[in-house]
């Protein structure tokens, strides 16, 4: 297929965004109503953790 004939892509960064943040807040909700507020932090504090890791590799 010709390029110069293919529509650019549609930038979906920003929904992509938002809509990582909402499931992470579901799931942390989720978290906090199944096994209580110690639960919640220890999740976060993990997935920080995760996300340092990955901070250091790129």
């Amino acid at each position: 297929m010709d390029d110069e004939t293919r529509p650019a892509a549609p930038n979906y960064t920003s929904a992509f965004l938002w809509m990582a943040l909402v499931n992470l807040l579901w799931i942390l909700d989720l978290i906090w109503a199944v096994f209580g507020l110690p639960a919640v932090m220890a999740a976060g504090w993990l997935l920080d953790r995760v996300i340092q890791r990955f901070c250091r590799r790129a």
